[in-house]
């Protein structure tokens, strides 16, 4: 069964749905131009590159130990403490 589609006449408080729709417009608006006036800093983006540079060196590692079986290896030898 598909649903009823929204009917406008029949909401009660048209102001304040009109209040929010136009609210998440302003939130949407607003933390774009964040983003930007945050990206426009010359340090934010060499932090950014760098910290994305690191993860992709990590995720590297970690595939590449996980595919030797170096990872399980490591894993199964931890000792359950409280086993």
């Amino acid at each position: 069964m598909l649903p009823r589609p929204f009917q406008w006449d029949a909401v009660e408080d048209k102001g304040t749905v009109a209040t929010y729709a136009v609210g998440a417009v302003v939130a949407v608006w607003l933390s774009g131009t964040v983003v930007n006036a945050i990206s426009a800093v010359p340090l934010v983006s060499v932090i950014k590159e760098y910290s994305s540079i690191f993860l992709l060196i990590n995720i590297c590692v970690v595939v590449t130990l996980w595919l030797n079986g170096t990872v399980v290896n490591a894993i199964s030898a931890v000792p359950l403490v409280g086993v």
